[in-house]
């Protein structure tokens, strides 16, 4: 019974995502949805992939990183990926250039190195 909830959750997860995703195809094909942002749910299970990975915006249009940080990340993956609008994006933009806001619009460095 824990193995099928396993993997009812993790394909689950993986449809919500995928659904997400393609709901927001127009959208990003017209230029109101430029970048993803992973969002995962910081609590005392969250795995050190989701903690890691929390927080990173990528391009909507790069396919490579899209499939690879497109949740489930592992199994039981409660992660998701936030749009971020053109409009959002220009006010993160606006908080890096005046240092209201720290991080913004970047991956940790050595991020998925390689892929």
């Amino acid at each position: 019974p824990y193995r099928l909830e396993n993997i009812v959750r993790t394909n689950t997860s993986t449809f919500y995502n995928q659904g997400r995703q393609a709901g927001f195809n127009d959208a990003v094909e017209a230029g109101l949805v430029t970048h993803y942002q992973l969002s995962a749910i910081l609590d005392g299970r969250t795995s050190d992939i989701c903690e890691e990975a929390h927080g990173t915006v990528i391009p909507a249009t790069d396919a490579i990183d899209l499939s690879v940080l497109t949740p489930p990340l592992h199994y039981q993956c409660r992660s998701i990926l936030i749009p971020i609008t053109k409009y959002r994006q220009d006010e993160m933009n606006e908080g890096i250039k005046d240092g209201s806001l720290k991080g913004g619009l970047q991956k940790p460095a050595d991020f998925y190195d390689g892929f």
